[in-house]
């Protein structure tokens, strides 16, 4: 009875403990300064509290010891070939280094408890003074923008959430594709085209469709469609971001379908949003056979902070409009039929533009302030297919490189070669496209409508034009550049003349010191393309950076060279078996070429006490730097060593490696029979008081 009576307690808890809302991954926001202290506080008695060392930590360190000396014998591959594997970043200062030489301490030191030993008399002092509370509301970020700065987190989050929202975005197109592909609904929509308007049919099985063919049967289906299809529920709309505190009411009642069942049903009742209008419309043209595409202009939120992308109540829908999203000049979806006779693509929308063009895709771009107050902007626009593809086909309808598109599209740089757009397409791109889609990506690589540079903004990064005045910190054009046009700005009084030049022409700098972690040096004689002020990153730096400009009261410069301006560095030879220092001792290795030649990096942990036993002489290999704190703590990767001596060293190293090994084994078996020990004895007591005590 007791046993069942404690299962349905047990039970009772578990039940109580789930509906308990979950605050895991959230902190509580203090409400005042009363209980904002008392967190502090708390917070506090708990870092005085002695550290314990239980078991679970001694074995996490044993398992990372562990880890180590597995990474250590894999390495060992890499001294087959010739091959130097160098690592890290460079720093134009040196600083004390994190070295080999603290792995040098012994593996079987005690481990010391951390005890507060403050006296008891400043405790006392502290209890007796008197306490004076605040009862004034407490903002926690007001304490987090002095320790880290807001606008990069913001920044961080916004594009995180660009990310996610364009993913949800694509996705709410692909399903809506699919179900505008459902024999049931193309069958629905082919009968009562069939009953109202037979003769569109009639006219284009008995035509030879070709280009003007096609053209009358699209634009018939558009005219009875506009007239068919009545607007009754606001579609997709982009407000900005918004602050929680303003709540989460919309402000308006948008179109909800919850199944295919429900989308079909509105569709061919006629009735919904504009959106669905579009949706509906691709699925007519597909139920003719006619090779359709259900194009989505995506309105994600932006991943810029401006305050252009906040909400505001200018992008509620307008009530005094003539019709519902009346205030939306501009569609979110339309619909691609192609054009076999002339293979290419045509555009047609018979809801908000209702018309059909070939040519100039340009009406489709939201243009203008209001569409600008409404957050109608154009960057991504995606193809859905009647075969569940899609297909990015921005070029065709947005200039990629105005300012329109920028500030919606996150552009990919050079560097580091990576679209995010293009990621989250490849898993619905045609793998092998046919003739059609051939011709396609020809037309979209050559950017499509060209547009005529008119502004200033048009030329801020654009891909092939640049301007003097846009060229950033470390770019610069050299004096034999041409320029291929002149422009001018400016009002007519006070004109502004500027020469625009290519983008390929334009070189990219480096100070010196940026180059040496490249394995290069500055050729004698070069004088610097550009003078830029000196960046500090480190304090160390800055206050030479600050006495210089007290005594010369300027600004302290720095040289910039282009690549052209550098050549190979070869590092000083090896002099009776001593390997080449710099002054802090170490030697730089952020090449492979910077290793001296008759010398062998080796990049393994803890193998200076092996050379250091035996006599060999070494330099800890600087592979990168550490910024932390404001200082440049320079990382360490094994040693260099002369060639002679690296098999003597190898050899001894994996013997120690060995020894570390059996250590490291014994003393997990001995902490192992150690735990084993303790639950047997917890069961013995266990077991002795359940006999004599019941």
């Amino acid at each position: 009875m007791s046993n069942s009576r404690n299962t349905l307690n047990s039970n009772a808890a578990v039940k109580r403990k789930l509906e308990e809302p979950r605050h895991e991954n959230s902190r509580k926001t203090p409400r005042n300064a009363i209980e904002f202290q008392q967190t502090r506080s708390h917070s506090k008695k708990q870092n005085q509290e002695p550290t314990k060392i239980d078991q679970s930590t001694f074995n996490k360190e044993t398992k990372d010891e562990k880890v180590g000396i597995k990474e250590n014998e894999e390495a060992f591959g890499l001294l087959s070939t010739n091959d130097t594997p160098v690592s890290g970043e460079h720093s134009d200062e040196n600083s004390s280094g994190i070295s080999d030489r603290e792995d040098e301490s012994d593996e079987d030191s005690d481990i010391w408890e951390q005890v507060d030993l403050k006296p008891d008399r400043d405790k006392k002092k502290n209890e007796e003074k008197d306490v004076h509370i605040s009862t004034s509301s407490v903002t926690p970020s007001d304490n987090l923008h002095k320790k880290r700065s807001s606008g990069i987190v913001e920044k961080e989050i916004r594009s995180s959430i660009h990310v996610m929202h364009t993913c949800c975005l694509f996705y709410h197109g692909l399903l809506r594709n699919q179900w505008c592909c459902r024999p049931e609904l193309l069958e629905c929509l082919l009968d009562i085209l069939s009953e109202e308007r037979p003769s569109i049919i009639e006219d284009w099985i008995r035509s030879e469709q070709t280009h003007d063919d096609l053209l009358m049967l699209v634009n018939g289906l558009r005219t009875w469609w506009q007239k068919k299809f009545h607007i009754t529920k606001h579609g997709l709309r982009k407000l900005g971001y918004r602050d929680f505190k303003e709540g989460l009411k919309l402000g308006f009642e948008p179109e909800s379908i919850e199944n295919e069942m429900i989308f079909m049903e509105k569709i061919c009742s006629f009735s919904g949003s504009r959106d669905l209008a579009a949706q509906g419309f691709t699925a007519l043209c597909r139920s003719l056979k006619l090779d359709a595409r259900l194009i989505f202009s995506l309105q994600p939120l932006t991943y810029s902070t401006a305050s252009y992308d906040n909400w505001s109540k200018h992008a509620l829908p307008d009530e005094t409009a003539s019709s519902i999203d009346g205030d939306l000049r501009y569609p979110v979806f339309w619909t691609e039929v192609y054009d076999n006779d002339q293979n290419r693509w045509i555009s047609v929308d018979a809801v908000v533009l209702n018309g059909v063009y070939t040519n100039d895709m340009s009406w489709f771009e939201p243009k203008g302030a209001y569409a600008e107050s409404k957050h109608l902007r154009m960057g991504i626009v995606v193809a859905y297919d009647d075969d569940y593809y899609a297909k990015d086909v921005t070029p065709r309808y947005a200039d990629m490189s105005s300012s329109r598109c920028k500030k919606i599209r996150k552009s990919s740089s050079p560097e580091k070669k990576d679209d995010v757009y293009a990621r989250i397409f490849s898993q619905f791109t045609k793998r092998k496209n046919d003739e059609k889609g051939l011709l396609e990506d020809r037309e979209l690589e050559q950017k499509v409508p060209v547009r005529e540079l008119k502004s200033i903004a048009d030329y801020k990064n654009h891909p092939d034009f640049v301007l003097k005045r846009h060229l950033k910190r470390e770019e610069v054009i050299p004096d034999n550049a041409q320029p291929v046009n002149k422009v001018v700005f400016g009002s007519k009084k006070n004109p502004i003349q500027e020469e625009v030049y290519r983008r390929e022409d334009v070189l990219t700098c480096k100070s010196p010191e940026n180059y040496h972690k490249e394995g290069r040096v500055i050729k004698p004689g070069e004088q610097p393309r550009k003078m830029v002020k000196a960046r500090a990153v480190t304090i160390t730096r800055k206050r030479e950076h600050e006495s210089k400009v007290i005594e010369s009261k300027e600004p302290v410069m720095q040289g910039l060279y282009s690549s052209d301006q550098t050549e190979l560095y070869i590092p000083p030879p090896i002099e009776d078996g001593k390997i080449p220092k710099n002054g802090y001792g170490n030697i730089d290795c952020f090449v492979e070429s910077m290793v001296p030649r008759g010398a062998v990096h080796l990049p393994f942990r803890g193998i200076s006490k092996i050379a250091k036993k035996l006599g060999v002489d070494y330099a800890e290999a600087v592979t990168g730097f550490d910024f932390r704190k404001h200082r440049a703590i320079p990382v360490t990767t094994g040693i260099v060593v002369p060639e002679e001596f690296a098999p003597k060293v190898l050899e001894e190293y994996r013997e120690h490696q060995k020894e570390m090994l059996l250590k490291q084994l014994a003393k997990e078996r001995n902490a192992a029979i150690g735990l084993w020990k303790r639950m047997i004895n917890g069961l013995r007591i266990r077991k002795r008081i359940t006999e004599n005590y019941g």
